[in-house]
């Protein structure tokens, strides 16, 4: 009998993990062009924790909307300044950085405060309504 009972635990063990084994979460949906994007919730790193200046990245999959097909994946970098409110995507281009208001673009506020949301199990206060993605 406990080996009946060690076999059903194991044997749950390892479905639970290839179940949770897909940690995408929808982010932004853009039918105009057939994509949706997905924040892959295992690649979120921190790259500096100092508050009120935060800094995060992950990764971002498009696919397709209809099919769900595979489109692409990039790493998104982003910056947080907890005092005024801010939160920037970060760029890197030969080694210079640039930083673009995260909320002029749907995409990139969706995805920076939701990984926000996911390391810190908290919101990032709001400043600005961004537009839509």
């Amino acid at each position: 009998m406990p080996k009946k009972i060690l076999l059903t635990f194991l044997t749950i063990i390892m479905f639970t993990n290839i179940c949770s084994a897909a940690t995408l979460f929808s982010i932004c949906q853009d039918p105009n062009h057939n994509v949706n994007y997905y924040v892959d919730y295992e690649s979120i790193e921190c790259d500096i924790y100092n508050p009120p200046e935060y800094r995060l990245h992950c990764n971002v999959i498009s696919k397709t909307l209809d099919t769900d097909e595979y489109i692409s994946e990039e790493i998104h970098y982003y910056r947080y300044d907890y005092v005024n409110k801010d939160i920037f995507f970060v760029t890197y281009e030969d080694g210079v950085e640039t930083e673009i208001d995260a909320t002029i673009d749907g995409l990139y506020y969706g995805v920076a405060r939701a990984i926000f949301v996911e390391s810190y199990n908290h919101l990032f206060p709001r400043k600005h309504i961004p537009k839509d993605c």
